[in-house]
């Protein structure tokens, strides 16, 4: 089943204005407002990102927008690269992909009467063969969204309508031009309380009603448990859990999910609370941790957490969560099964492991001797390599793969090692030289592997990356 909207390993970063000193010293200062958020969206589906303010969740909606280029990753609608989009396509893409922003009294411009506000995409999108086919689109738009009678509306400006009649007028306009996916910031966030609901429930009518994908934006779990089927919660530009609301709100893994849910209240005083506690030491969006980004504050923090960063695997019940906490999930198994297929067995733990760089594995795959140069070719293409070897076999080639971090191990042995051209099912080897803390998420058959403690040189070598 193909996905409407696919957004993978995304990332924003903003080089800070530097002064004459920096320039200088040669120092930059780079903040990273997010940081490889992956998700997908089928169509007809709700997703809710969920965090406090500046976690990146605004960026990453821009960024799905095409208001903001992303410095690296790829976001792709209906199976079409955005980045690559120009022209009548990128026009075309703007309509099919619509915009709520958070405050109803700067979306709309003051010196426009509403009737020219909501024209305004009609003329630019081309729709309508007249303009009083055009005005009578509009007043539609306004009567679904319980304006009426909608005349009475055209010629005021926005300073003489309530919030509430305001963000109906955007929420008006957004759905003027018939879109596919609509992303909605923080919606209700600046009205009153009163009106929320009535807001709320207009928007889940209307999505209802036509069927749209739509991103809801907000720091309020409340409103992404009442809007969305699916929500993923942002710490500092990363998604460290997403799941199924209800899985994720009722029942959260992650630590930060936790904390998040601990703080919401609760109208019943019978329920036992047990809020979580966390340090408020916050770290900046330019000085990231090396490991998790929520180490500093987790009141579960591990070792292991300060020095490598977690991925986003699946634990159950349809939920994926980066936190080292758990670590008999999908990479356990992945690597047995692996191992049972005859890809590659560990053979032990080097340390320190002499090839002259920085290692934590080096794998070595067996390539039939034919698919050799389509085989490194493909390997020199996955980001988590550093280095490629060669050593002839009497059969085979043994590419010898260096993988200079934890995080890219991960990565290595996560993709799809099927794909390589020529990959035999024969025993490969995989040495690896992390500390013991480090590989713990092992099969238990490998929780004491034979211990290197003078490795030898990578094998002969026909050539390098």
């Amino acid at each position: 089943m193909s996905h409407l909207l696919e957004v993978t390993d995304l990332r924003k970063e903003y080089l800070l204005q530097s002064g004459l000193l920096s320039a200088v010293m040669g120092s930059r200062r780079v903040v990273h407002a997010v940081n490889g958020v992956s998700f997908v969206l089928d169509e007809g589906g709700s997703l809710g990102l969920a965090g406090e303010s500046g976690c990146g969740k605004t960026t990453t909606a821009k960024l799905i927008l095409r208001l903001l280029h992303p410095t690296a990753g790829s976001i792709r609608f209906a199976g079409r690269d955005v980045a690559a989009l120009d022209g009548s396509d990128l026009l075309s893409y703007r309509r099919q992909v619509q915009f709520i922003f958070q405050n109803p009294y700067e979306a709309l411009n003051p010196r426009f009467t509403i009737l020219r506000s909501l024209l305004e995409p009609l003329i630019i999108h081309e729709i309508g063969r007249s303009i009083a086919e055009r005005v009578e689109r509009v007043a539609g738009a306004l009567d679904r969204v319980h304006l009426n009678p909608p005349e009475t509306f055209f010629l005021k400006y926005p300073h003489q309508l309530s919030g509430g009649q305001l963000q109906r007028v955007v929420i008006a306009r957004a759905l003027l031009v018939d879109p596919v996916l609509l992303v909605a910031d923080e919606p209700v966030s600046m009205l009153d309380v009163s009106i929320r609901a009535g807001v709320l429930n207009l928007m889940r009518e209307l999505s209802r009603e036509r069927k749209l994908t739509t991103i809801y934006i907000s720091h309020d779990l409340a409103l992404i448990r009442y809007m969305c089927s699916v929500t993923a919660v942002m710490y500092l530009g990363t998604i460290c859990e997403i799941g199924p609301t209800e899985e994720v709100i009722e029942h959260p893994r992650h630590p930060y999910t936790q904390a998040l849910v601990s703080a919401v209240p609760d109208p019943d005083p019978t329920r036992p609370r047990r809020p979580v506690e966390i340090a408020d030491t916050v770290p900046t969006p330019f000085q990231l941790p090396a490991g998790c980004p929520f180490a500093d504050r987790c009141p579960q923090v591990m070792e292991v957490c300060r020095h490598l960063r977690p991925l986003l695997l699946p634990v159950d019940a349809g939920v994926r969560v980066a936190c080292h906490l758990y670590p008999d999930s999908t990479v356990r198994k992945r690597v047995t099964r692996l191992m049972s297929e005859g890809y590659f067995r560990i053979v032990g733990v080097a340390s320190p492991f002499k090839v002259g760089m920085d290692v934590v594995a080096i794998i070595g795959l067996n390539v039939a001797r034919q698919k050799m140069t389509q085989a490194r070719a493909h390997l020199q293409r996955l980001e988590s390599v550093r280095y490629i070897g060669i050593t002839t076999g009497t059969f085979d080639y043994i590419i010898e793969v260096v993988l200079p971090s934890m995080q890219d191990l991960l990565h290595f042995l996560m993709s799809d090692l099927a794909r390589i051209p020529g990959l035999s099912h024969t025993e490969t080897s995989l040495i690896l030289d992390i500390p013991k803390q480090s590989y713990d998420w092992l099969p238990s058959a490998l929780a004491k592997p034979r211990v290197f403690r003078d490795a030898a040189q990578p094998s002969r070598r026909r050539g390098g990356r």
